[in-house]
């Protein structure tokens, strides 16, 4: 299957220059993960990720900054991976995996976006698989305690390329923390502390300040159809899967398309 039978076509795209203030208040208008960057003819330029954002904020050359004289430009790390309409589908989902990244531009050929798609685009494929979701389990997925600095998470995150954090204490869920929860603490913690202070008021901000207690929990009796239709239309991060109440293990949507490969 081409992925062109999946992408996106109104895609929201941004000019490079635009402040990260502005930018931002797309990203969380519209419930999206990535920023599309792209110049006067719709030419790409860049993809930025809550990640990226996340990444750049709280170092040497940032602390002392604000953030409406940054542009977003300033966070797009490389150049953009991208891929055809007439490519497979599958081959899209290894270049998801492979890369450890969350969406792909379809480019025309003067590069010009035409559509993209995501790994969200691309869970329908599983909606007839009736096995057991111990098949895609992580039972040993990087955690987080309510104990922590939001300093030591935000470099879980960044480090490991992680889009949901389960917070335990012992064997109990307390709650998550997603990529995008971190970088709006953050964003929110420079537009409130003085540059003065940021670098000694972050110590005090805590994973139990910050972390979402509402997260979507599942037994382990589910199948990866109907984990699949969950992500799909609760647009997840990811999911917990507890037994009795005991955190077991984290489901991502990586850990799904990993079956169609």
């Amino acid at each position: 299957m081409p992925v062109k039978d999946y992408m996106v076509k109104k895609v929201i795209t941004i000019n490079k220059d635009l402040p990260l203030p502005s930018a931002l208040d797309i990203l969380f208008e519209y419930n999206i993960s990535h920023l599309v960057l792209v110049d006067a003819y719709r030419r790409l330029v860049g993809i930025v990720s809550e990640k990226d954002i996340l990444a750049k904020l709280a170092t040497e050359r940032t602390w002392n900054v604000d953030l409406g004289k940054l542009h977003i430009s300033s966070f797009v790390k490389s150049e953009p991976l991208f891929i055809k309409e007439k490519e497979s589908v599958r081959r899209a989902i290894e270049i998801f995996i492979d890369e450890k990244i969350g969406i792909l531009p379809i480019l025309d050929d003067n590069k010009a976006v035409r559509g993209v798609v995501t790994k969200q685009d691309f869970l329908p494929l599983l909606y007839d698989n009736n096995d057991s979701l111990e098949n895609v389990l992580n039972r040993k997925p990087i955690v987080s305690f309510s104990s922590e600095r939001f300093r030591e998470i935000r470099l879980k995150i960044v480090a490991n390329n992680i889009s949901l954090l389960p917070v335990i204490d012992e064997i109990s869920i307390k709650g998550v923390i997603t990529d995008i929860r971190a970088m709006q603490a953050l964003t929110s913690f420079y537009q409130v502390v003085s540059w003065r202070y940021r670098r000694e008021r972050i110590r005090r901000l805590y994973v139990n300040d910050i972390m979402d207690r509402n997260f979507e929990r599942v037994s382990t009796d589910m199948d990866i159809a109907s984990l699949a239709r969950l992500f799909y239309e609760k647009k997840l991060k990811g999911i917990i899967v507890v037994h009795d109440d005991a955190f077991i293990g984290l489901i991502t949507k990586t850990d799904l398309l990993k079956t169609l490969v």
